[in-house]
């Protein structure tokens, strides 16, 4: 569509707004600006209200806004390309949600903030939005990882598990829950190999601090698989026990995934087994393959 100035503006604040939610959430900030910030309710309006205040040094309203949180302020470094987080109409760049983060390095940083207290560090007040901080155990799960694929993809159910919890958020929560569906389903048609990050060698002491403070972090709910969700549309009130939605037996995503055929795991393993791209491999296994 389309889009008039004023949506085009609220497009460059939210790029993860679709155009229906642009023109709805256009037209309920509107109304907010003529009612004095007095209409609507619900999800979108909470959307429009974050919007408000996105645009307010667009408008004529003058509101009375605290100073930005330096608690939350982060500079990214070489490599990492990390979320932008919006919180009372301010933007903070992600510590840790994106790929590329210098986990160790961030994870020492924050706790230096702190006194080199874990539990200070790790706590709500510390983060710009729980995305970052559910994102802070993704970090840690992939850096304890070796690079096993499965406790990778543990670590990828429990993070988007973790973000389907958040219910006060959902403009931070929009593009790393769908980022990181996208890859585990990618993952599974066998079109991209397992990212496990950059597998790194830690000092025995380095190891420890990453582990306790992972350890923190899921003694406060940031370790689990929430299961048997119900899939988005599904009965909510009874969980998809009446039959009219289907429960997902994992994160929310839907049916239960098939498992790749036999084609795709011959390709994969010849892929691994001759150190070449799965695309590559994708013709040359032709000739060892038995139906």
């Amino acid at each position: 569509m389309t889009l008039t100035k004023g949506q085009q503006k609220l497009k460059n604040l939210y790029p993860e707004l679709n155009d229906t939610q642009l023109k709805v959430i256009s037209k309920q900030v509107e109304e907010r600006l003529k009612s004095g910030g007095k209409v609507g309710k619900g999800f979108l309006s909470g959307l429009a209200n974050k919007a408000l205040r996105g645009l307010q040094g667009l408008t004529n309203i003058v509101s009375s806004k605290e100073n930005k949180n330096p608690d939350w302020e982060y500079t990214r470094k070489k490599g990492e390309h990390h979320q932008v987080l919006r919180k009372d109409g301010y933007s903070y760049a992600a510590r840790f949600s994106g790929p590329g983060t210098h986990t160790l390095e961030n994870t020492k940083e924050l706790l230096a903030k702190y006194d080199n207290d874990i539990v200070k560090a790790t706590r709500k007040s510390s983060y710009a939005s729980d995305v970052d901080r559910t994102a802070h155990g993704h970090d840690l799960r992939y850096s304890l990882s070796g690079g096993d694929e499965n406790k990778i993809r543990e670590a990828d159910l429990i993070f988007v598990s973790a973000l389907n919890r958040i219910k006060d958020d959902k403009i931070n929560t929009l593009v790393p829950k769908n980022a990181m569906i996208a890859k585990m389903l990618a993952e599974d048609q066998g079109a991209i190999k397992v990212y496990s990050g950059d597998v790194k060698h830690y000092s025995p002491a380095d190891k420890k601090l990453l582990e306790d403070v992972l350890a923190h972090l899921e003694q406060m709910g940031f370790g689990k698989v929430e299961k048997d969700r119900p899939m988005r549309g599904g009965c909510k009130d009874c969980n998809n026990t009446c039959g009219k939605g289907q429960k997902d037996e994992t994160i929310g995503m839907g049916k239960k995934k098939k498992p790749p055929s036999a084609w795709i795991l011959h390709v994969k393993k010849y892929a691994k087994d001759h150190n070449m791209k799965y695309g590559e491999a994708m013709t040359k296994a032709k000739a060892t393959y038995n139906k």
